[in-house]
Order: structure tokens, then C-alpha cells, then sequence
């Protein structure tokens, strides 16, 4: 069994949040819940490659 080892910390160091979203919104850039997901997954990994801390909306 391998022990759960948690990293630790600098001093001082203040923890980093990073956020990507996608938006999409339904029925007006959608017509079905898959079409939906398959849209708005294409808008977070926009969100990504264009360098994260982005929101990309999608129709």
C-alpha cells in the first residue's frame, strides 16, 4: 500500500486557483442535449488553448 503523500506548502505561499469555463446555451446554439455538450465542450477546451482564466460562449 503506497501512504497518500500531500505536497507541502512554501511559507508564505498563497494557493493559485485557475478556472476555464464553456458556455452554450439551449435551444439557441443547440437543438439536442448532445449536440448541447458536444458544443460546450468545444468552448472550454477553446477557453484553454486560448490560456486559461477565460470564458468562451458558444452561440
Amino acid at each position: 500500500m503506497i501512504p497518500n503523500i500531500a505536497p507541502t506548502p512554501a511559507p508564505n505561499a498563497k494557493p493559485q486557483i485557475v478556472h476555464s469555463m464553456g458556455i452554450c446555451s439551449f435551444p439557441a446554439a443547440a437543438c439536442s442535449f448532445s449536440e448541447l455538450m458536444n458544443r460546450t465542450d468545444q468552448a472550454l477546451y477553446k477557453a484553454k488553448q486560448e490560456g486559461r482564466n477565460r470564458v468562451v460562449i458558444e452561440g
